[in-house]
């Protein structure tokens, strides 16, 4: 019975579950504002940019891709360097739109209120 219910459990779970990952779904998921569009195109290129590293981690140190070594730790470098300006910009995303959000919500009676909301929302 043990056995049964670990084979069914493997079958219908995920090898690895990574908190991290499933937290930025259920925010993506979450009835809020943000993480929007901006993040999640932000962290797709993220995780495009890992499996490009994976890539070349996994041909490194292989006889057969000896001839291209060099080539695998340039592509390396820069997935990697990808893969972080990706992640500070699937929050960057967030706090822009939020800070636009603010800005939406500003006054506008006035001549003065709607250039400063204008302007605040041009700088968010």
């Amino acid at each position: 019975i043990l056995e049964q219910r670990l084979m069914e459990l493997m079958r219908t779970q995920p090898a690895t579950t990574a908190p991290l990952e499933n937290s930025f779904l259920d925010a993506l998921a979450a009835a809020t504002p943000t993480p929007g569009g901006g993040s999640a195109a932000a962290h797709t290129g993220a995780v495009a940019a890992a499996l490009v590293a994976m890539v070349a981690r996994l041909t490194l140190g292989k006889k057969k891709y000896e001839a291209v070594k060099d080539r695998m730790w340039a592509i390396l470098e820069q997935a990697e360097n990808l893969r972080t300006e990706l992640l500070r910009n699937v929050e960057e995303d967030s706090q822009a739109f939020e800070a636009v959000m603010q800005a939406f919500k500003l006054p506008k009676d006035t001549p003065e209120q709607e250039q400063q909301r204008q302007q605040a929302i041009q700088q968010a």
